[in-house]
């Protein structure tokens, strides 16, 4: 039987192996520290490398959270919120909306804080965030703060017809009709007027209670509108136009019970007509008819 020389194999040396695996784990341990270090203590140069990647993320975050918004998934909306700014805290658009979903799900103090903040450091948006502090206020049983809100929020507004008509609304509730005729008055003048229309179109493609400012439609809907603005919206016009119909039937019935605060019956029952015209068969605008037919003088409006 043959023998092998060990003298002429290589010498093996055990611990190499050992001491390179030891080696290379250690390296990324220290990468990884190094890392967190960085991430924890934030230089220039680090987050400057990083930034762009977590904006884009929390700007993914924000798109989710608007579809959120909009399919009215409050809870939803506002978990997707959170997560985008914990990414990028300075977001104004998202921690308005965040507090928008707040709003929505009655957490009053934390929405009033977040709106807050974004009237502040978003005056592009300052028209929706005064709108929706209005709401705010009036579910808290502040009705002179709600009106003044959503004056303001007229006042900011390209299109002021929705919060023209809050704020008459309530005016009618505190029993001041002679306050909330001219504006009544004007939001049903805006609604009949080309940009009425158009931003009516609008209403119907934009997330309603969305503050994003990135969207072509939300930069359209900042400007007076004109004719050419009409052709991209065309296949929409049917949804438009029940939209359209209900928010003017909203108006007509208002200005309804305005005329009928001031004791003007004539006025009050050709303003109901018109909301049945606008809405057929709407309950509260037959209710309202009903009442004026059977009464002289002119009924008082229940808040």
């Amino acid at each position: 039987m043959l023998k092998h020389d060990r003298s002429a194999l290589p010498p093996v040396r055990t611990g190499t192996l050992d001491r390179t695996i030891g080696r290379f784990i250690l390296v990324c341990w220290l990468a990884a520290a190094s890392l967190g270090l960085l991430s924890w203590t934030e230089p220039v140069w680090f987050m400057a490398w990083v930034e762009p990647g977590r904006m884009t993320e929390a700007r993914d975050y924000k798109r989710l959270g608007d579809q959120a918004l909009r399919r009215q998934q409050w809870e939803v909306a506002a978990g997707i919120y959170q997560l985008a700014l914990k990414l990028h805290p300075e977001q104004t658009d998202t921690r308005g909306n965040l507090g928008i979903a707040l709003l929505k799900l009655g957490r009053l103090n934390e929405a009033e804080t977040l709106l807050l903040q974004c009237l502040r450091d978003n005056p592009a948006n300052q028209e929706i965030t005064a709108l929706h502090l209005g709401t705010l206020n009036e579910m808290r049983g502040r009705r002179s703060a709600a009106v003044d809100w959503f004056l303001r929020s007229a006042h900011d507004a390209a299109y002021p017809a929705a919060a023209l008509r809050q704020a008459g609304r309530l005016l009618l509730k505190e029993g001041r009709p002679a306050e909330a005729l001219p504006l009544l008055e004007r939001s049903l003048a805006l609604e009949s007027s080309l940009d009425g229309l158009l931003a009516g179109m609008l209403k119907c493609r934009l997330p309603a209670d969305s503050l994003g400012g990135d969207s072509p439609l939300v930069q359209l809907s900042r400007r007076p509108l004109t004719p050419a603005d009409l052709a991209p919206f065309a296949a929409w016009v049917p949804e438009w136009l029940a939209t359209q119909s209900r928010d003017a039937a909203r108006s007509h019935l208002l200005l309804s019970q305005a005329h009928a605060g001031l004791g003007q019956l004539a006025p009050a029952r050709a303003a109901s007509q018109q909301a049945l015209a606008c809405w057929p068969g709407w309950g509260e605008a037959v209710t309202w008819q009903r009442r004026l037919e059977a009464s002289s003088p002119a009924p008082s409006v229940r808040p």
